[in-house]
């Protein structure tokens, strides 16, 4: 393992193939290598002074370089940056010294957990790193630049941050903005002391929380935890989990929350519950699962359904009862269960129920159907 300084000076992009850029502290000499996916990289941040950037590195387009460990030092002043533009990968930590320090990638981030080299350091039996972590203030991707902070990294529209194979990052906030994704895998964790907002537009992925073990874990604030407007979309698949804890909205023209996939599942914890509006959407399948310990509120501005629950092993799990404003439909081999049923809706609400069990229905109104047993209309209200 070797340490390097980025050592080209702010104002001007450097090249991270360039080894007359990079000081290796083993030889005290400039030119003599460049990182790899062993050697820790330290840069200190600068002020912009638009248009020239602060300390910038630039990875070659449409490739990728990997090192263990990004350690930002010496933030003196919260207008402090660093950028990487291009795709980066780090096997080992990203480091803010006294937690301070700005990372902005222009291009593509991924804390990976499995090291790429056998030579790397820190390298536990089977390949797995003791480590592959990153701790920051606020994690902002996509939507408008940030320019001055204590603690953030942030990821351009159209980058994306990758946790993947066991890797952890904690932060106070996360904000998934404009085009900008989030992709958890291959047992990745994403630990948020606060609220997430998940705001995208058009042409953004949806944010990702994918395979066995992979977890986006929202502990909320004042009540408060999962946003998702704008045309934002989650994706919790092949035994993804988003545990959620505090109010929980889906709401405006937001893109569809999918659970697909056994083991696949979305937990809501406290009393708030889940509230889904305007174009709002959750869909259950093949045997993923949604778990919501409060109220789920659904009122719809169309007829396509808010909440659909489809396949064997799928199931919509509410605690404290159903308001219901909108389409449900849980089809055959799929189950539902609420401890009340409540159905508000001056125009039609369809609940189309393969297994519903819980008190049933507790209020109706005469222009709603609501058909209880296997879904072919064995008992009508």
């Amino acid at each position: 393992m070797k340490t390097y300084f980025w050592g080209a000076p702010p104002g001007a992009p450097g090249e991270f193939d360039d080894a007359n850029d990079w000081f290796n502290a083993e030889s005290q000499t400039f030119g003599n290598g460049i990182p790899g996916t062993s050697d820790i990289v330290n840069v200190v941040g600068a002020v912009p002074i638009p248009p020239a950037p602060p300390v910038d590195i630039v990875i070659p387009s449409g490739e990728e370089r990997a090192i263990s460990q990004l350690r930002v030092l010496f933030q003196s002043v919260d207008e402090d940056f660093v950028w990487i533009e291009g795709s980066l990968r780090v096997l080992d930590e990203i480091f803010f010294e006294k937690d301070r320090g700005n990372l902005r990638f222009k291009g593509t981030v991924t804390l990976d957990g499995v090291a790429d080299d056998p030579d790397t350091e820190n390298v536990n039996e089977g390949g797995a790193l003791d480590g592959a972590t990153m701790d920051v203030d606020y994690l902002h991707i996509g939507g408008a630049l940030v320019t001055s902070a204590r603690n953030v990294v942030s990821v351009d529209n159209d980058g994306m941050l990758r946790v993947v194979n066991a890797a952890q990052v904690t932060s106070r906030n996360l904000e998934v903005l404009g085009t900008g994704g989030l992709a958890v895998l291959g047992g990745g964790t994403v630990d948020v002391a606060g609220p997430v907002v998940i705001e995208q537009s058009a042409g953004a992925p949806p944010v990702s929380v994918d395979g066995q073990g992979s977890r986006l874990v929202v502990h909320g604030t004042s009540g408060y935890g999962l946003d998702i407007s704008g045309l934002g979309s989650l994706s919790i698949t092949t035994g993804g989990t988003v545990d959620v804890t505090g109010k929980t909205v889906l709401h405006s023209g937001s893109g569809p929350v999918l659970v697909d996939g056994a083991f696949s599942s979305l937990v809501v914890k406290g009393s708030y519950g889940l509230d889904i509006s305007g174009l709002g959407s959750l869909k259950i399948t093949n045997g993923g699962t949604a778990d919501v310990s409060g109220k789920v509120a659904i009122k719809q501005d169309t007829f396509a359904p808010a909440v659909s629950v489809d396949g064997p092993g799928s199931a919509l799990l509410v605690g404290d009862g159903l308001a219901l404003d909108g389409y449900l439909f849980v089809t055959r081999g799929a189950s539902g269960r609420a401890d009340g049923v409540t159905i508000n809706s001056t125009s039609i609400a369809s609940l189309v129920v393969g297994d519903l069990t819980g008190q049933g229905v507790t209020s109706l109104v005469t222009a709603n159907t609501v058909t209880l047993g296997d879904g072919q209309g064995d008992r009508d209200s």
